[in-house]
């Protein structure tokens, strides 16, 4: 199973994520969810057996085997 995470790369990669919304401003919105910690820059940690990598936005994505 994949999963996306709140995890992104850098911050330029969650605005660029977050422009695909109906977002006035996406970079004041990037810059209050990180502020509220909705979503965090640099990679998630790891339960056993999982796995992470970045999906083409620049945001990370966990694999884990059922």
């Amino acid at each position: 199973m994949i999963i996306g995470t709140c995890h992104f790369v850098d911050k330029q990669a969650a605005i660029r994520y977050y422009s695909d919304y109906p977002y006035d401003d996406p970079s004041k919105t990037v810059e209050r969810k990180l502020r509220e910690g909705e979503i965090k820059l640099g990679p998630p940690r790891l339960g056993r057996g999982e796995r992470r990598f970045l999906n083409d936005e620049g945001r990370y994505c966990i694999e884990s085997k059922p």
